[in-house]
């Protein structure tokens, strides 16, 4: 599986809230999943359309 993330973004985001929290090792693999599924999802309804290139409102 391909990183979708930028651990350290998603490190620094959490580190910025109050209160400042941590994030696991196992969070940046679930969040990996999740940008792969909502990909997988927009590059099908680019293809059902028709399309190459995939646009916000496929999303």
């Amino acid at each position: 599986m391909a990183d979708f993330i930028v651990k350290k973004a998603v490190s620094d985001w959490a580190h910025r809230q109050k209160p400042k929290l941590s994030v696991s090792s196992e969070t940046y693999k679930t969040i990996n999943k999740q940008v792969e599924a909502i990909l997988k999802a927009a590059a099908a309804r680019t293809e059902a359309n028709k399309r190459k290139t995939i646009m916000p409102h496929d999303i």
